[in-house]
Parts: C-alpha cells; structure tokens; sequence
C-alpha cells in the first residue's frame, strides 16, 4: 500500500469514528427519553462537543499530512 493510500485509510477510518460520535450525540435525548427542559440543556451542551470532536478531526489532519 502506498502512503497516500495509508493517509487516505487512516484519515477514513478517524472520520468514522467522529461521525459515531456524533450519531451518539444526535440520537441520545431520544434514546433515553429526555424531558424537554433536559433535552435543551443537553443539547446547548452538546455543542462544545460537536466543536471538539471535528476541531480533533481537523488536528488530525495536520498531523497525518504532515508525515507525507
């Protein structure tokens, strides 16, 4: 395997996980049946989650990118 096609793996693969995450965040006020005063709050909580999770995807990037 090249190593571009091993940055493009790895880089795949640390994607996927983020969107995981996400679809973690999104579905959990569902899941376990958040009052809507809990589900507002959770939710303006979740944003510096979100932030985190793609400011981490970005870093990754760098990092990966800058091995080539």
């Amino acid at each position: 395997m090249s190593q571009f096609a091993h940055v493009v793996q790895e880089l795949a693969s640390d994607i996927e996980w983020r969107r995981s995450e996400m679809a973690t965040i999104l579905t959990f006020s569902t899941r376990y049946r958040l009052s809507p005063r809990d589900e507002e709050i959770f939710l303006k909580c979740s944003v510096p989650n979100i932030y985190a999770i793609w400011e981490g995807y970005m870093v990754k990037i760098g990092q990966t990118m800058s091995k080539l």
